[in-house]
């Protein structure tokens, strides 16, 4: 899989005076095709509605932003939350799916009614396509110390995303 974004990612909170920020891996399959996996992982700064209570709105941003031609069906979204954050003292990976997708009259996608469904870090692993003990994303601890990473860590060495639009591309 290729990586296209990494790093934070602003989307739309609760309230507009208040957008919300995530750490965000994005991949796809390849040029040309419309298959991705995201993981949205909730920072411990970040100002506005948690990634839980925004996921509708963070998904419509992302395919608006990041890869508009994206069929409804193409994306498996994931939700991470690091110890401290989350419901345990563990890291947690959930599988986000929606109850309903469909297009603006824009033709945008647009995402309502997720559900989520706990999943194991090697699922996600699997999903996309690396060893079970791959370091993930970079808001997550590496399993060990000699641990691949499924990441490139040199692209959060890049300038630091816009503040307005919430894009970081890493191509």
């Amino acid at each position: 899989m290729n990586q296209i974004f990494l790093g934070e990612f602003a989307y739309p909170g609760l309230s507009r005076a208040y957008p919300g920020r995530c750490g965000l891996s994005v991949w796809t399959a390849g040029p040309g095709q419309y298959y991705g996996v995201v993981i949205a992982s909730e920072l411990p700064t970040n100002p506005g509605a948690s990634i839980t209570n925004s996921y509708e709105r963070l998904a419509t941003r992302v395919v608006r932003q990041l890869f508009p031609n994206v069929p409804p069906w193409g994306t498996l979204w994931f939700e991470h939350y690091p110890p401290g954050l989350g419901l345990n003292e563990d890291h947690q990976y959930d599988l986000v799916t929606f109850g309903m997708v469909g297009r603006q009259e824009t033709g945008a996608i647009i995402y309502e009614h997720p559900s989520w469904r706990r999943v194991s870090r090697a699922w996600v692993a699997e999903a996309l396509g690396v060893a079970p003990d791959a370091w993930l994303i970079p808001w997550d601890a590496a399993p060990h110390d000699t641990a691949p990473r499924a990441f490139d860590p040199a692209l959060l060495e890049d300038p630091a995303p816009s503040v307005i639009s919430g894009i970081h591309h890493t191509n």
